[in-house]
C-alpha cells in the first residue's frame, strides 16, 4: 500500500535559506560541524550554513559545482567541471586533485557521493547535449580515478544501503533508477538491474539518498515531490512539494531527523512566481532518520 504525505505548507515543511539559487544540488550534512551544505551548479557557488549561529555563507567560482562530500581528513572534496578538488571549509579554497575527465573537455561533473570505506564515486556528463559521453569514476584515497561506467548521459542518484551491500544511481534521462551488489573490498558494483522506473508525470530521477531503515530517498525532478522506495524498489511513500523541479536531498540536524531538499529556479518568470520556495533550500519533517554522511578517505601524503 503506497502512503502519501502531501507537504503543501509550513507545518511539514520550512525555508531553511531564503536566498533563490538557480540549480541548487548536494544537500550535504556535516555532523561534525553541525553545517549545512549545498551547491548551485550553474552559477558556481558552495553554500554553507551553520546551525548553531544561522550564520550563512557563499564561496563562488568560475566553473560549474556539480557536487561535495565530506573528507576524513577535514574540508570536502568537490567535483567541477575541470576536475576533482580538496575543499577548504574555512576559506573555500581549493585544492586540485585529479582531472580525469581531461580528454573529454566538453565533459562536466556532476552528482558524487562516499562509498562505506571511504571511495569517492562521482558521474560525469556532457553538457551541450545529452549525448551518452558521460562517465561514472571511482577515485581513491591516492586521488588516482579508475572509469566504472561509460556511455551515460545524466548521472544523478548515488547512494548505497546501511549495510553497503547495495549501490543506487540513476541516468536521468532513463527515467528510471538501478541497483547494483556492492562489493565493499574491492569497490566494485556488479549485478545492474533495474530497482524502480518512474510513470510519465513523476519527472526524472536526480538527487538521492538512503535512510537508516535502508528506504531510498530520490528527488523527482519535473515531478512535484521525493519518493520514499522501500528495498523492493516499491514506492513506500511519496511527498508532495510546492516545487516542480526538486534536485536532491539529504538528512540532517542533531538526530538526522530533518530531510533537506534542494530545487532549481530554471523556469519562466510566470511560472517561477507561482512556486515560491522553488531554489530555497527546503527543510520537511517526514518522521524517519537518516544515517550519517560518509567521508571520503584521502592519503594527504599523495597530494
Amino acid at each position: 500500500m503506497v502512503t502519501t504525505l502531501v507537504s503543501r505548507s509550513y507545518t511539514d515543511l520550512d525555508i531553511v535559506d531564503e536566498e533563490r539559487r538557480f540549480v541548487a544540488e548536494s544537500p550535504l550534512w556535516d555532523y561534525r560541524a553541525n553545517r549545512l551544505y549545498w551547491v548551485d551548479v550553474a552559477r558556481p557557488a558552495i553554500l554553507w550554513r551553520d546551525m548553531n549561529t544561522g550564520n550563512r555563507h557563499t564561496w563562488s567560482y568560475d566553473e560549474e559545482v556539480g557536487s561535495i562530500a565530506l573528507c576524513e581528513a577535514g574540508g570536502l572534496v568537490a567535483g567541477m567541471r575541470s576536475g576533482i578538488y580538496r575543499v577548504d571549509t574555512e576559506t573555500g579554497m581549493r585544492t586540485p586533485l585529479a582531472k580525469p575527465e581531461s580528454d573529454r573537455p566538453l565533459n562536466r561533473f556532476n552528482d558524487g557521493a562516499v562509498d562505506p570505506t571511504g571511495r569517492y564515486w562521482i558521474g560525469s556528463l556532457q553538457t551541450d547535449s545529452l549525448a551518452p559521453r558521460g562517465r561514472l569514476w571511482r577515485i581513491e584515497a591516492d586521488a588516482c580515478g579508475s572509469a566504472m561506467l561509460d556511455g551515460l548521459t545524466c548521472p544523478n542518484g548515488l547512494c548505497w544501503s546501511p549495510d553497503g551491500q547495495r549501490m543506487y544511481f540513476t541516468d536521468s534521462s532513463t527515467q528510471r533508477i538501478d541497483v547494483f551488489d556492492y562489493d565493499v573490498c574491492d569497490g566494485v558494483a556488479y549485478n545492474r538491474r533495474l530497482f524502480a522506473e518512474l510513470p510519465d508525470g513523476r519527472g526524472v530521477g536526480d538527487g538521492a539518498t538512503v535512510d537508516g531503515d535502508g528506504y531510498l530517498w530520490s528527488a523527482s525532478c519535473g515531478g512535484w515531490c521525493i519518493t520514499r522506495y522501500d528495498p523492493r524498489g516499491r514506492v513506500d511513500r511519496i511527498v508532495g512539494l510546492p516545487v516542480r523541479l526538486p534536485t536532491s536531498c539529504c538528512f540532517g540536524g542533531q538526530k538526522l531527523d530533518t530531510l533537506y531538499i534542494t530545487s532549481s529556479t530554471r523556469m519562466g518568470d510566470v511560472e517561477l512566481a507561482q512556486q515560491p520556495m522553488a531554489g530555497r533550500l527546503i527543510a520537511a519533517y517526514v518522521g524517519v532518520k537518516g544515517v550519517c554522511e560518509r567521508t571520503f578517505v584521502l592519503n594527504t601524503q599523495s597530494i
